[in-house]
């Protein structure tokens, strides 16, 4: 395999919506950036090279166009389904404690009385 360099994974990780500065946890999906680089391209999709350097994909079956590679879509879906499967693990997590501490404080009570 190639190795990829911490730039080419930075810019995935940009590409995907993962921001370190807002939120250095999304280290933990650096993963996600680097499955990104390595993916081969679906069947009749071909990568070209515009005249300033600068890679696009192009589907000569379907005429189709663009600047990402056609499987980003595919990851970006990934990272934001792990993202908010996080955030809502946590907030129950936040609920659970919540509820057991009320829970401790109405025995307390009942103790005491």
């Amino acid at each position: 395999m190639e190795d990829i360099q911490d730039e080419d994974v930075r810019s995935m990780m940009e590409r995907l919506g993962m921001d370190l500065k807002k939120d250095p946890s999304d280290i933990q999906y650096k993963w996600i950036a680097e499955a990104a680089l390595v993916q081969p391209l679906p069947k009749d999709w071909q990568e070209h090279v515009d005249p300033d350097g600068y890679a696009y994909f192009h589907n000569p079956i379907t005429n189709e166009t663009q600047w990402d590679p056609p499987q980003t879509r595919h990851f970006i879906n990934l990272y934001n389904r792990l993202k908010l499967e996080a955030v809502n693990h946590q907030k129950h997590i936040e609920e659970t404690k919540s509820k057991e501490n009320e829970l401790n404080n109405i025995i307390k009570m009942e103790k005491q009385n």
